[in-house]
């Protein structure tokens, strides 16, 4: 009820040289293996609602990137919602606002889990309607901006810290020792 994760695994997924209804066949499969896991424990899915594919840079080409991701997002949600009528679960899509760097700097290390992974488990989580704010030991590293929503601190979070490599953020970092996000970028590049 708190969104504990309760386990967590990777579908692999081989798309290249293979042809649309091969990749629609093997996302099936790949859903399929989720669907009938949430099934068995009673639990809804919660997916990416990509509003704007051509905005999520994949390849470095607006244009590959806008007829991939929407041959994935269209395919994915059909095969979803398929899926969820036949095994009677509820699919919610959720804006994946953020959800990458709320996971990588609050689960990622903590739980041990690669940083798609904790995307994965902050969109079962705002699927679940719970939020993820700022982490305490961080709110004053946040450019003041009172009642702000915690979008908007998570957007400056992001903004700061883009261009530091994931791997830098697996070791436990003392967010109080650093006065400023830009102070912590300068620490965390520093390994």
């Amino acid at each position: 009820p708190q969104g504990e994760l309760q386990r967590h695994w990777t579908v692999p997924l081989q798309m290249d040289g293979r042809t649309s209804d091969q990749i629609s066949n093997a996302v099936s499969e790949g859903l399929e293996e989720i669907f009938r896991y949430a099934a068995a424990v009673n639990k809804p899915i919660s997916m990416e609602d990509i509003e704007h594919p051509d905005t999520c840079l994949l390849y470095g080409n607006k244009k590959a990137n806008r007829k991939i991701s929407e041959f994935a997002h269209e395919k994915m949600t059909a095969l979803a919602e398929s899926k969820g009528e036949k095994y009677h679960l509820s699919v919610r899509e959720v804006n994946p606002a953020y959800t990458s760097q709320i996971g990588k700097i609050k689960y990622m290390r903590q739980m041990g889990l690669s940083v798609h992974e904790a995307a994965a488990y902050v969109i079962g989580r705002r699927g679940m309607g719970l939020k993820d704010p700022i982490p305490k030991d961080m709110d004053h590293l946040i450019p003041e901006k009172k009642g702000a929503h915690q979008w908007s601190q998570w957007g400056a979070v992001y903004g700061a810290l883009k261009n530091v490599p994931v791997n830098n953020f697996y070791r436990k970092i003392n967010y109080r020792e650093y006065e400023s996000l830009a102070a912590l970028k300068k620490g965390l590049l520093k390994v």
